[in-house]
């Protein structure tokens, strides 16, 4: 059963088929050309409030084998071709009512489904806001989908420039057998990002990889790794291990959250860069006073300069940081 649908209420279970064998036992004991049999429509239209669309038609398919017994048991009245065009009409108006409520369920599972998934869409971007380093994302986006899909393990890996690696797990125990890279065609994860499309695979070989705690381990029966995307690249992969059959509300909802965790992971490496760009000018100054120190004590006299235009150089990007070194050097 999908998770944003309600299970059957046995109340209303039972109130349909109370009717339906009222209505029966009525027709049994009167004459044909009393029109008891019109009560059938009531359990037909008690189905739509039930969350799976082939209720009203399994009532309707009820109604219709009672309503020909009832035809055939009745005790005689009007004209019996009379009765069979009246009983043919009702069940016709039975089954197009059935087919009214069975597209009705479907349009509100539909509503339902759509509410479940901006839900999450919320949810996840609650997740992934403030300025998070790479691994904090990762930990984070791991944990609320695991949460909300029911997952049981997870794993993102992300591009480095030399590969996709792997930043952050989630229900996944030290030393299990699980790649710290991978590249495109290398397993299911290559096969998923060469081909950028969500895979799922159900019933996994024992030993592909395991989800333990202090209690014990034990391993996923069910497997989707996803592609993330952004502006026609991939930069990151998902991979999430479930116990129960991954559903298609699964696997669309994390095509529609692709993008934008896509998005907060090139961010997210937009700010690393960034940092590591600000920081660089400083380690190059502190190596460039341990150079300067150095030659101080082999010649004791010597006179070193600082030069100001190397650095500005460096921060527009116009000069290397050993340019910068070679310069202060001489």
């Amino acid at each position: 059963m999908r998770r944003f649908q309600q299970s059957p209420n046995p109340l209303l279970s039972g109130a349909i088929v109370f009717s339906l064998a009222t209505v029966f036992v009525l027709d049994f004991y009167t004459p044909l050309g009393i029109t008891v049999w019109v009560l059938y429509l009531i359990p037909v239209v008690l189905a739509y409030l039930f969350w799976f669309p082939v209720t009203p038609v399994a009532v309707a398919g009820a109604v219709t084998i009672l309503t020909l017994a009832g035809l055939l048991l009745s005790a005689p009245g009007i004209d019996p071709s009379v009765s069979r065009i009246n009983r043919l009409v009702g069940i016709i108006t039975s089954w197009a009512l059935a087919a009214f409520g069975a597209h009705f369920i479907r349009n509100r599972i539909a509503v339902r489904k759509e509410e479940w998934i901006r839900a999450g869409q919320t949810l996840l971007s609650e997740r992934m806001m403030g300025e998070l380093a790479l691994n904090s994302l990762g930990e984070n986006l791991l944990h609320c989908l695991a949460k909300y899909l029911g997952a049981e393990a997870g794993a993102i890996f992300i591009d480095d420039g030399r590969g996709f690696h792997r930043t952050a797990t989630y229900g996944v125990p030290a030393g299990t057998a699980m790649p710290e890279r991978f590249a495109a065609g290398d397993g299911l994860l290559g096969q998923a990002l060469q081909h950028k499309h969500t895979v799922v695979v159900h019933d996994l070989p024992e030993g592909y990889f395991t989800i333990g705690s202090a209690l014990g381990r034990s391993a996923p029966r069910h497997l989707m790794i996803a592609p993330l995307t952004v502006d026609g690249r991939v930069n990151s992969v998902l991979e999430l291990g479930f116990f129960t059959r991954v559903t298609e509300s699964d696997r669309e909802f994390v095509d529609r959250v692709a993008e934008s965790i896509a998005v907060a992971v090139r961010s997210a490496r937009y700010r690393t860069r960034l940092q590591d760009l600000l920081d660089l000018p400083l380690v190059i100054d502190l190596r460039l006073d341990l150079a300067a120190l150095f030659l101080q004590s082999l010649q004791p006299g010597l006179q070193l300069r600082r030069y100001k235009r190397p650095f500005d150089e460096l921060v527009v990007g116009t000069l290397h940081p050993a340019d910068v070194l070679h310069h202060e050097v001489q």
